[in-house]
């Protein structure tokens, strides 16, 4: 025997069409919820010293600054986000001419990695002027090498390398 029938089915019925979508965005929102994020933020306030030398003026500068560091990190499941600012404010003595110098530098620097553990080197400029100079390019600049090491999602920062860079 053979039963025949006239009519077609719909090949998307309306409600299994809502109840499908509906399912999509629950598990959508139920897998954004079970990735979680953490974010930390850290301020650090130092104060450094350093003698670095002046090739423009063939002499060593004395130098002093207080460094403000912000680090915020978030974390999640496939990756890694750390910005920082650097805020530098500090004077300078030259050891033989008793030249005096002045800076303020500000850098902003954004990391992200599909890893909890990388590094990352950072480099910072801090421009030395000299005060009450009337000679042209004696200014000092300062290059500040810090690597950012990262691990388990934590970033730790340290000084490389400090040197002077007369232009």
């Amino acid at each position: 025997m053979t039963i025949r029938t006239d009519t077609k089915r719909k090949r998307f019925d309306g409600e299994i069409l809502a109840f499908s979508l509906a399912a999509a965005a629950l598990f959508g929102m139920a897998s954004q919820a079970g990735a979680q994020t953490t974010t930390t933020t850290e301020t650090t306030r130092t104060q450094l010293t350093a003698t670095v030398p002046d090739q423009c003026t063939n002499e060593n500068v004395n130098v002093a600054f207080d460094e403000t560091h912000k680090s915020q990190t978030q974390t999640g499941p496939n990756f890694t986000r750390i910005s920082d600012t650097f805020h530098d404010q500090g004077t300078g003595t030259g050891a033989a001419s008793a030249a005096q110098y002045q800076f303020s530098s500000m850098s902003t620097n954004t990391f992200r990695a599909s890893s909890q553990n990388f590094y990352a080197r950072i480099l910072i400029r801090d421009h030395l002027i000299r005060q009450g100079s009337a000679v042209p390019g004696d200014d000092l600049f300062v290059l500040q090498t810090i690597l950012l090491n990262v691990t388990n999602g934590h970033g730790t920062f340290k000084v490389q390398n400090v040197q002077g860079e007369c232009r």
